[in-house]
């Protein structure tokens, strides 16, 4: 029998830069583990969802990312 093992701590991150920095593309590559060079550019405010492991812990990184004009 397997357990699920629910993320003990949720930490949120914002990121904010230039458009064309690689913002979401840095995003893609850590949640979907794909990089694309061809991405459109995200129009304001994006965030996405990642589960980690450290160690024998498993954390949630809720991650916004911000379009700096």
């Amino acid at each position: 029998m397997t357990t699920k093992i629910e993320p003990v701590q949720t930490f949120k991150i914002l990121i904010i830069g230039d458009a064309g920095v690689g913002k979401s593309s840095l995003m893609n590559r850590l949640v979907h583990g794909v990089f694309n060079v061809n991405y459109t550019s995200t129009i304001g405010v994006d965030f996405k969802i990642a589960i980690i492991n450290i160690g024998e812990y498993k954390c949630r990184l809720q991650i916004w990312f911000v379009k700096h004009s």
